[in-house]
């Protein structure tokens, strides 16, 4: 290689540079290139090919005063040479990949490719991604591994992914899946082409209150146990496959927070509730000649129950000023209440500005009994005496007396 000597004198003798000194590749092309020392200037530089323009030889890569490497061109680093050899002969360390890329990592160490340890400035953080334009933060790894994107300052970074405990990857943000999540080998979340998204099919336990956005989901913990948010706001909850089974939904919106139940597989309400439509129950079954069980209520107790024990029912009205005004009941109880001789009363009552009893039956352990407005119930008794002397009359008058129907006030 010829060597610029002036004024180098030899490059086997050792030699104090004081000024710049080129090494060149012949024709006068530039190929190494040695500067004086000078702070924060370039202490060497190399020189690589360029034919952008017409062939010439362009600074690639300089080293300045204070140690640092730059280059303007692509950086191999490779354990491995392989290949076809260059036209000198020689091999060059081959790259990751053939994709282009500015920094290509090819290890042959049993350890990481890339390994970084950043200062303890408070400042520093591992990696930054920014936009082509070199305006906006797009990635960033923090000292901690926090991953934070963005798009936009570096502090205006909105989303996070972190270890906030050992074994647990935490976000403050929000997580949106388009695809299947997989825990534990277990399908618990798919987004369907339609939208439909399958969530939390593991189970869960909720502390505090939780929020399902309006949209379509759905968690499960099997083919039998289904929750819903549907796209108009509905909630669901199933016994079963979605499309065949019974389901507990609240519409939202035009009907008013109304509540069915519903056979989602037969098309059938069996029961609508909703502050502007009431309640609607209906049977689905084969009876045709008996009569079906539609209504149950069962009041148990954690203690023992005695006489008086029981269930009211109990229904109200607004009145022209205030609402919920009590205007009839139906009191069902024990009037014994010993489980092998039990016996049961029930009590209807009317209001007014006080409850009034206009009805009660009770059982006697042999006959059904009777009572009218107050009245004691008693089971059925004959009249008896002649109709020709009145005695038959004066019989018929104590027992609706009895009774509580009329108030006899009739003399002999």
């Amino acid at each position: 290689m010829p060597l610029n000597t002036s004024p180098m004198a030899s490059p086997s003798a050792p030699n104090v540079w004081t000024a710049q000194q080129t090494i060149d590749v012949g024709s006068g092309n530039k190929f190494l290139k040695f500067a004086a020392p000078s702070a924060d200037k370039m202490m060497a530089a190399f020189y690589r090919y360029n034919n952008t323009g017409g062939a010439q030889w362009a600074t690639g890569a300089m080293v300045n005063s204070q140690g640092a490497w730059l280059t303007n061109a692509w950086i191999t680093i490779s354990g491995t040479m392989a290949g076809s050899p260059d036209a000198e002969g020689l091999y060059l360390p081959q790259p990751a990949s053939a994709d282009p890329s500015m920094l290509s990592v090819w290890s042959d160490v049993a350890g990481p490719s890339v390994e970084i340890r950043p200062s303890s400035n408070g400042a520093a953080y591992h990696l930054s991604c920014l936009s082509p334009d070199g305006t906006k933060y797009l990635l960033a790894i923090e000292n901690d591994g926090t991953l934070h994107w963005g798009n936009g300052a570096r502090a205006a970074l909105d989303t996070n992914l972190y270890r906030s405990a050992a074994g647990t990857l935490k976000t403050d943000n929000s997580l949106i899946v388009g695809g299947t999540l997989t825990i534990g080998g277990t399908k618990v979340l798919t987004a369907a082409a339609t939208g439909t998204v399958g969530l939390l099919g593991t189970a869960q336990t909720w502390t505090a209150s939780q929020t399902i956005a309006k949209g379509t989901y759905w968690i499960w913990g099997s083919v039998s146990q289904e929750i819903g948010v549907e796209a108009d706001g509905s909630a669901l909850i199933a016994g079963g496959a979605r499309d065949n089974v019974m389901a507990f939904r609240t519409y939202c919106g035009a009907s008013n927070g109304a509540f069915v139940f519903r056979d989602t597989n037969a098309s059938v309400n069996l029961l609508v509730v909703g502050a502007d439509i009431g309640m609607t129950q209906t049977m689905k079954d084969a009876a045709t000649t008996t009569a079906t069980t539609a209504h149950t209520r069962n009041h148990d107790s954690s203690g023992t129950p005695a006489a008086g024990f029981g269930l009211t029912e109990l229904k109200q009205l607004k009145s022209s000023t205030t609402a919920a005004q009590s205007a009839a009941d139906w009191s069902t109880s024990w009037a014994t209440a010993t489980h092998a001789s039990r016996k049961a009363r029930i009590v209807g009552t009317v209001y007014d500005t006080a409850g009034r009893e206009w009805i009660r039956g009770e059982a006697d352990g042999a006959n059904a009994m009777i009572g009218f407005l107050g009245a004691v119930a008693s089971a059925r008794t004959s009249v008896t005496g002649s109709r020709g002397g009145n005695a038959a009359l004066a019989a018929l008058l104590t027992e609706l007396a009895t009774k509580g129907l009329i108030t006899d006030g009739t003399s002999a």
